[in-house]
């Protein structure tokens, strides 16, 4: 088989640490080890769920949150009604995206 394709990934020190120790151990190199991992892995599809509606959610949120902190940070105020409110759109949030992860886990398992 003839190599003719490359794939770029960037890792951090601690990774590509990592990454060497295992094909070492396995006496295999980099490009070897990570063949042979795609090869094995197994793929699971990506859950069929609304990720436009939870990414604007999160996004809220995290708006939320940060109005939260920038006012503390600069104004030495802090707004404890919108963290709770922001929390509280976590907790709502929390188990809709654990109900469709099972729903997806479901259907890979059929």
């Amino acid at each position: 088989m003839k190599l003719t394709k490359t794939l770029y990934c960037y890792l951090d020190d601690e990774e590509l640490k990592e990454l060497d120790s295992d094909a070492a151990s396995l006496r295999l190199t980099r490009s070897e080890y990570v063949r042979r991992q795609i090869r094995e892995s197994e793929m699971i599809p990506t859950p069929k769920m609304s990720y436009t509606e939870f990414t604007l959610t999160l996004n809220y949120i995290l708006d939320r949150v940060e109005s939260v902190a920038d006012r503390l940070w600069h104004k030495v105020v802090f707004d404890v009604p919108m963290l709770r409110e922001a929390l509280r759109n976590i907790e709502e949030l929390i188990p809709k995206i654990e109900k469709e992860m099972k729903k997806c886990e479901a259907e890979t398992t059929e």
